[in-house]
């Protein structure tokens, strides 16, 4: 995702108000009305705008950024742990990397079934 903010001056500024140093920090900004594209006034395509609405689109998940986060972090699929002397016999035990809770099988699930963490098996 690409970031629509950028902090400048210690504030929160549109990214497409600034232009940027070598190292990729902003080295100057302008105000909106110096380089707002909207003529008639209306501000659809001003910049400030598309934060806006952005920002909106997040606020309308209801999720808090460290929530978005958790979500993220459990999409990303992990490889399970094998436990090497399994109670059951004729399969294998493994461990979720998120939760430590046990489950049965090889390639059964794509997700926990304790918790909802995102599996990967193809090395195993």
């Amino acid at each position: 995702m690409e970031r629509l903010t950028v902090i400048y001056g210690g504030m929160m500024v549109p990214r497409k108000a600034c232009t940027f140093d070598r190292e990729g920090g902003a080295d100057d900004c302008k105000e909106c009305t110096e380089i707002c594209e909207d003529e008639g006034g209306v501000c659809r395509t001003c910049i400030l705008q598309e934060c806006l609405t952005r920002l909106g689109e997040y606020e309308d998940t209801g999720l808090e950024p460290d929530e978005v986060m958790e979500l993220k972090e459990r999409d990303t699929a992990k490889e399970p742990t094998k436990v090497s002397d399994s109670e059951v016999r004729y399969t294998d035990d493994y461990i979720c990397p998120n939760c430590g809770k046990h489950f049965i099988g090889t390639g059964i699930a794509e997700f926990c079934y304790h918790c909802g963490q995102r599996l990967k098996w193809e090395e195993l």
